[in-house]
């Protein structure tokens, strides 16, 4: 972690796998600017090491993160959406300042979400409801 953020480094680390964990948990978060850039690092990291399904990395993801359901979650949904990908797992974009003290503000959202769900909805096999013509067709 490069920077403080105005923080002991107990406090900081926590917040920092806070942060984490609701990345994962609800795939788009937004924070200051300081902060993202310091978890789109971290979640880059953690990613990389996940995509290794070992117990090493599993044990690394459950001492990161606080929240089982997240750890759960990486290892289900966000580890195989990344399958070929080596980097670039989260977008920063730039927010306006916040009202009351004017903190440059920034959206982290993962990346690839839309299209994994597009691609998982194609990949089931969802049979079509049945159509006015359709009954119309089996009555006579």
């Amino acid at each position: 972690m490069a920077s403080k953020l105005s923080r002991k480094s107990a406090h900081r680390r926590s917040l920092v796998r806070n942060l984490l964990s609701s990345l994962i948990l609800y795939e788009s978060i937004k924070t200051t600017r300081e902060k993202a850039m310091i978890v789109k690092s971290e979640i880059d990291i953690l990613i990389n090491k996940s995509k290794l399904q070992n117990l090493q990395s599993r044990r690394f993801a459950k001492s990161t993160l606080f929240d089982k359901n997240s750890y759960k979650k990486l290892f289900e949904q966000i580890v195989p959406r990344y399958g070929g990908v080596t980097s670039g797992y989260c977008k920063m974009y730039r927010l306006s300042n916040r009202l009351g003290d004017n903190a440059p503000m920034a959206l982290l959202e993962l990346s690839r979400k839309q299209e994994y769900l597009e691609s998982k909805n194609k990949n089931e096999n969802i049979k079509p409801s049945k159509t006015i013509s359709d009954k119309k067709t089996k009555s006579k």
